[in-house]
């Protein structure tokens, strides 16, 4: 295989514009593969333009939930798939078709994993998770490699689908930062000064933000312990001024008159969530559900803002990569996760060098690659 790849990108959902944790993963990559190698990105036709105009960009599937289905696409991917050095096929929904696909062309397939995704949807209960998890188990078998987005959910899938070790390597979820940025003083004192004016703050309040789509079920069970477990320890301390605050749209509406008492406030969608992360002293991660790596974590660190969390909300994240930025208290312990906080805003702190070492998508992307070459 040449040292030059060429990669057929199969995405079967809108991959632009870039909103979810999910999309700005996998455009990220692209956009670093491309940077280097050859890339044709397939997704569907309700998807946006990439950024990146070197990506030959064909929106072909369909914009329904029928492009799981459709067979009939296969004969207009098949020409890209033999011009292919590899086929790289987002999560394992298409899987069958991409089964096929690699099939007829004769080239190798590769799943990336964005979440063990049978696993996921048994926590947050769903039925019928366990067809998902068959259908899961049966396409990263049958595929010539998987690329999961922690070590944690590769260590899960090997003898839970009978994957062989070989096959299976981490993408992790990454940042386009190399080393903080240099806006965080100014845009932290801006922003912060602003919030504090719109919510009547007195100078010293200590500030804390979770953020998230709220229509999320792990997110609304977060929520939910921030309002009954963390919010009254927090109250309790009445040398301690804080205040909550909570971002992120689809929150339902029986929660909305909660979030309108005192110490906390819901302000919705905001446009810029990493101006409110910097202008936060710490970022609350209590996060008790779900699968894959939480994103908002590694966001809140890129830009240089502490984050509390559980130790499930933690999973898959290299924590030696963090250092003392990512501070843990056991799932449920409330009253440590308070302390933790009390430790939190009293702590200097910088992200390590490490981190970015570790999380910068181009070093991401060349790893991939590394392996990819290594392995076809």
């Amino acid at each position: 295989m040449p040292k030059q790849l060429c990669i057929l990108s199969i995405v079967p959902f809108p991959l632009y514009p870039v909103q979810s944790g999910g999309q700005k993963k996998t455009a990220g990559l692209l956009e670093h593969f491309v940077q280097q190698h050859k890339v044709t990105l397939v997704t569907s036709a309700d998807s946006g333009t990439p950024v990146s105009p070197f990506i030959d960009f064909k929106p072909w599937l369909r914009p329904d939930k029928w492009r799981y289905f459709d067979w009939r696409v296969l004969a207009k991917l098949r020409g890209l798939a033999q011009s292919a050095d590899v086929v790289i096929l987002d999560q394992p929904f298409w899987g069958l078709l991409g089964l096929l696909l690699a099939k007829q062309s004769g080239k190798k397939l590769i799943i990336h994993s964005h979440n063990i995704e049978g696993q996921r949807f048994k926590t947050i209960g769903k039925w019928w998770w366990w067809i998902l998890a068959e259908l899961e188990k049966y396409v990263m078998r049958k595929a010539d490699g998987v690329l999961f987005i922690t070590e944690e959910d590769r260590a899960f899938a090997i003898p839970h689908m009978g994957l062989k070790p070989e096959k299976c390597s981490i993408a992790e979820y990454g940042i386009e930062l190399r080393e903080p940025p240099l806006e965080v003083i100014n845009t932290r004192t801006n922003t912060r000064k602003e919030l504090f004016q719109n919510l009547d703050l007195e100078e010293g309040t200590s500030v804390f933000l979770f953020y998230g789509l709220m229509s999320y079920q792990p997110n609304i069970e977060a929520l939910e312990c921030i309002l009954t477990k963390i919010l009254p320890l927090l109250v309790e301390d009445k040398e301690l001024p804080f205040h909550v605050i909570i971002c992120g749209k689809g929150l339902p509406e029986r929660y909305k008159e909660l979030l309108g008492k005192s110490h906390i406030s819901y302000l919705g969608f905001v446009d810029d969530i990493d101006a409110m992360i910097m202008a936060a002293d710490v970022v609350l991660n209590p996060v008790l559900s779900g699968g894959g790596v939480k994103t908002k974590l590694i966001d809140a660190l890129a830009v240089g803002t502490l984050v509390v969390s559980t130790e499930t909300g933690a999973l898959g994240v290299n924590t030696t990569a963090c250092k003392n930025m990512l501070m843990l208290a056991p799932d449920n312990d409330w009253n440590k996760f308070v302390e933790q906080l009390k430790v939190a805003i009293k702590t200097a702190h910088a992200t390590p060098a490490s981190f970015y070492e570790h999380y910068y998508l181009g070093n991401i992307a060349n790893r991939v690659v590394k392996w990819i070459l290594h392995k076809f």
